[in-house]
């Protein structure tokens, strides 16, 4: 549809290109669940009122549980909060569902409709929508015109309308997952490195990328870490890390704001020990490495900023013994150990995806 008609006849195209969207779903939405995933910035309806628009229009919508199979209906509003689009996967044939209106709680309203309408066709428009379907000009003798008919209130989208259907034999992309990133600062707690908890943290690079239909979360950061000097024998044996991280993240779950992500974290670099208070005391250098499960939890509380939660076991692959000559042992690095952290830090760039 040109832009110059797309105010003027917002519902009209965006009802219109939804109509045509789900043959034959009507039979199937008392039946088959959903899964509804809904993304928006700060200032729109967030996920539960959306959810509540579509079950205004659908009281008997089925939500899928975790695991269970299910249609996936995506919904995603641009940082402009004048633009979204609904995104739905039926019999093999990807299509996007686009919607454009002055205030974000509008393009939401809309696309409640269409998620509605994608789900069951037959049904009706709530009146600030249907008002929009409505002709706004009188007939010649100054009556207005009778209602339309739905066939002719909801024809056949026009070729210019704002659709892309692709084949699931051709590559199509649903919501357009523009690459993003993030950048955090951190604080870590962790045992294994030392005899006592080590302490330390700093800084990572974070990038956002869509591989196999999923996010998918790099990050890579460099980290100090030290602990509580460790005495023996009279002697002081002191514990430093210089390690940088790296971590793959699929994403696990997302509810507005809040995330969860699984990741593979590898910990590598240098841990030094000095001894003092004991003649012939000096500093050795060995590497470190270790890897293991990480979890994280994200919630954005103000726009593109965040907090990040996370934890992780690590298996050490280097399992150094620091001792004391002749055989007074400080430190044995265990078989596994455990590691904390908090973050705080800021996205950038088009979040949409995400």
């Amino acid at each position: 549809m040109r832009k110059q008609h797309l105010r003027s006849c917002l519902g009209r195209a965006s009802l219109v290109v939804l109509s045509v969207g789900a043959p034959a779903a009507a039979d199937a939405s008392a039946s088959t669940p959903i899964r509804l995933e809904y993304v928006a910035p700060e200032g729109c309806p967030d996920a539960n009122q959306f959810e509540a628009q579509v079950r205004n229009l659908l009281p008997a919508l089925q939500l899928a549980g975790s695991g269970e199979d299910a249609r996936l209906l995506r919904v995603a509003i641009g940082e402009d909060g004048q633009h979204g689009a609904l995104v739905l996967d039926e019999a093999g044939v990807q299509g996007v569902r686009s919607a454009e209106a002055a205030s974000c709680s509008e393009v939401a309203e809309i696309l409640a409709f269409a998620v509605a309408l994608a789900i069951d066709p037959s049904v009706q428009p709530p009146p600030e929508i249907a008002a929009r379907l409505e002709p706004s000009n009188p007939t010649t003798d100054g009556h207005a015109p009778p209602p339309p008919s739905p066939a002719r209130a909801l024809p056949p989208p026009a070729p210019e309308a704002d659709v892309v259907v692709a084949p699931s034999s051709r590559r199509a992309t649903a919501v357009p997952h523009s690459f993003h990133w993030a950048f955090d600062f951190h604080g870590a707690a962790a045992s294994a490195l030392a005899p006592h908890t080590t302490l330390g943290g700093g800084a990572a690079l974070q990038s956002f990328v869509a591989l196999f239909g999923a996010e998918r979360m790099l990050r890579l950061g460099l980290d100090y870490s030290t602990s509580a000097p460790a005495n023996v024998d009279g002697a002081s044996v002191r514990f430093g890390n210089w390690l940088g991280l790296f971590e793959a993240c699929p994403r696990l779950w997302r509810h507005g704001a809040s995330m969860l992500d699984a990741c593979l974290r590898i910990d590598a670099g240098v841990r030094t020990v000095r001894a003092s208070n004991i003649p012939g005391g000096h500093e050795e250098e060995r590497p470190w490495l270790s890897l293991g499960p990480a979890l994280h939890g994200r919630f954005r509380f103000w726009g593109p900023a965040f907090v990040d939660g996370g934890v992780a076991l690590a298996f050490t692959a280097v399992r150094d013994r620091v001792f004391l000559a002749p055989d007074s042992t400080v430190h044995r690095a265990p078989a596994a150990g455990v590691l904390a952290e908090l973050s705080i830090g800021c996205e950038f760039g088009d979040r949409n995806g995400s």
